[in-house]
């Protein structure tokens, strides 16, 4: 994956190794299908890449170490005393790490600390820590329970210590301060609200206003076949649509290759992954102080305009650039909004009047974006990357990828 990545001419900083890396979960070790995990991280880093391991408090009642961890007390006990609490979630039955106990996160530290230092490893993406993945209350018997939140802060905590800056997590409560990247729940591969590409910018814009605003919008474009192998693979027009509106967000982040599409729409997508390493700086500069969130709603730098209020469809990446994404199939305009100001469209260089509420051109590729007039940097950046992506390239209605990325998740199958 990351020789194709480099391949594809793709500018990409971090590569991310997904579940099934473990014999068992919870075993916090590498499986014997990868011989040498240190050589292959060393690999990986001289390619230009960081690391980083999905992660879980999880550790399943078949794993090698379950037994000693809850004959230990590592894992959160049963009030009667027989063995650790257990829970059901997606992976399959488990205990779960008492991070209330001093032993549990002594012993959770440790593992991490064993694949950064040993193994090689940089960061890493966690999962779980939310209160439904954990044992019923009347069965558990935690060390110091700390309310159904709090076991999320306590678990951000180990990972803030071992890897700062470098982990990133889907929960969160009272965190805001924690350096850790905050990630969307997992999207589906469809345009709707219900948990799809709509559904990534209204949450875009709610994170960001509770103070998670250094997110990665979950990866591009959603979580391909992984609930069903039988779901339908994303068409060109929905991968476009994904990555175009991900590039204007703090971190863009692909699980589905791009090359598995026909060649108009790789280049097309290769071309926003270019936009978003061109704004980097300007991504930086953004988040610089945390004075306001990075990833806005129009009217939050104009808040007496109160027409702005109703527009949940759009949004600014710091103070100066807004994108509109297209959230609908088949559609090539869309109304656009402009709060106050004098802007200009990033695609073809025109000044456009402050408070335009009208229908715009939106081929595919083509969303429009708009950069505030006076910031010449910016609209240098942004125009300069947007005019090497052929507008309109790509139709709607066509679906050129075949390949098939469903999981059985079938734990007695795949083990």
């Amino acid at each position: 994956m990351a020789r194709q990545i480099r391949a594809h001419g793709y500018p990409s900083s971090t590569i991310i190794i997904d579940d099934r890396w473990e014999s068992r979960f919870g075993e916090l070790a590498f499986s014997r299908d990868f011989s040498d995990p240190r050589a292959m991280v060393s690999e990986l880093h001289a390619m230009g890449f960081s690391v980083w391991l999905w992660v879980t408090p999880f550790v399943n009642d078949d794993a090698a170490t379950f037994a000693d961890l809850a004959c230990r007390g590592i894992l959160v006990p049963r009030r009667d005393g027989a063995g650790a609490a257990m829970l059901r979630w997606w992976g399959g039955t488990a205990g779960l790490v008492d991070l209330s106990a001093p032993a549990g996160v002594e012993w959770f530290r440790s593992r991490l600390i064993y694949l950064r230092d040993e193994v090689g490893v940089d960061g890493f993406k966690i999962d779980g820590g939310d209160f439904k993945y954990q044992p019923p209350l009347d069965v558990a018997a935690w060390h110091d329970y700390k309310g159904p939140s709090g076991y999320a802060d306590a678990l951000l905590a180990v990972f803030e210590e071992v890897a700062p800056g470098c982990s990133e997590t889907r929960t969160a409560w009272l965190s805001q301060r924690r350096a850790i990247v905050w990630r969307q729940g997992g999207k589906d591969s469809h345009w709707g609200i219900d948990n799809g590409l709509s559904a990534l910018v209204r949450l875009a814009l709610q994170i960001s206003l509770l103070g998670y605003d250094a997110f990665i919008p979950d990866m591009v474009p959603g979580r391909v076949q992984t609930m069903s192998e039988d779901f339908p693979l994303p068409s060109d027009e929905l991968m476009v649509r994904w990555t175009e509106c991900s590039a204007l967000m703090p971190i863009i982040q692909f699980s589905y290759s791009p090359w598995n599409y026909a060649p108009g729409t790789q280049q097309a997508v290769l071309g926003f992954a270019k936009l978003h390493e061109a704004l980097g700086a300007y991504i930086a500069a953004s988040a610089a102080g945390r004075r306001a969130p990075l990833v806005r709603p129009i009217w939050y730098d104009a808040p007496r305009e109160s027409a702005l209020y109703t527009v949940g469809d759009e949004f600014m990446l710091g103070a100066d650039l807004l994108a509109a994404p297209v959230l609908t199939e088949g559609a090539f305009e869309r109304d656009v909004t402009l709060p106050p100001g004098s802007w200009r469209d990033a695609w073809t260089g025109g000044t456009v009047d402050a408070g335009l509420h009208v229908r715009y051109p939106a081929a595919c590729p083509g969303m429009p974006v708009f950069v505030r007039a006076g910031n010449a940097s910016l609209y240098a950046a942004a125009h300069q990357a947007l005019e090497r992506i052929d507008r309109g390239s790509v139709p709607s209605g066509v679906t050129t990828t075949t390949y098939r990325s469903g999981l059985n998740r079938d734990l007695s199958v795949t083990g």
